[in-house]
């Protein structure tokens, strides 16, 4: 008879994702995952075949909660430039580590491809989310302008968390939110 699971799944993945997220993935070592998440290796390894199986359930884990955030801000009833404004505003100074997403970007070389594919595919959900406001706002834009800033919305949100994880500043995140607002107004 199997013993019963001495642990939480999305437990371990929340402590599990705080490790990557503060390491990343080559500095968080089995040894320290296991430790943080009060889990044995053979239970990891049965759950999730390994430190690479863990990184890939922790970072989809973290892009399903942040899709619902990108979704109730982006797309809020009535759609349009407002909401993108309203999403950039309720980024918070008070991270300076960044964001895991966005952060993995920078460990592409380390992971699995089938894992990187999970931050690819999520990009283009919320480049599809600020084209939407856009195109609502705007029903006379071009398609293929509303697409290309769409595309620099996504590179300029990525921007913001690596600018943010390297910043000592409390209030490093006002400038580049006050200019956004400005090329926004002056799209429309």
């Amino acid at each position: 008879m199997a013993r019963p699971k001495e642990y939480e799944r999305s437990e371990v993945l929340k402590k599990a994702t705080q490790v990557f997220w503060e390491k990343g993935f080559e500095g968080a070592h089995l040894q320290l995952l296991v430790e943080a998440c009060q889990i044995n290796r053979f239970s990891l390894y049965k759950e999730f075949e390994g430190k690479s199986g863990l990184f890939h359930a922790c970072l989809d884990m973290y892009i399903d909660e942040s899709r619902s955030f990108y979704q109730e801000k982006l797309l809020a009833s009535p759609l349009g430039i407002n909401n993108i404004k309203n999403y950039f505003n309720s980024l918070s100074d008070s991270q300076n580590k960044g964001c895991f997403y966005v952060n993995t970007i920078t460990d592409q070389n380390l992971i699995k491809p089938a894992t990187f594919k999970l931050v690819q595919d999520f990009s283009i959900e919320i480049e599809k989310m600020f084209y939407k406001c856009l195109k609502w706002q705007s029903p006379s834009i071009p398609k293929q302008k509303a697409h290309d800033v769409a595309k620099f919305l996504v590179a300029f949100d990525q921007g913001l968390a690596v600018f943010q994880s390297g910043s000592k500043s409390k209030n490093c995140l006002n400038a580049p939110k006050k200019i956004i607002s400005q090329i926004l107004d002056d799209l429309i």
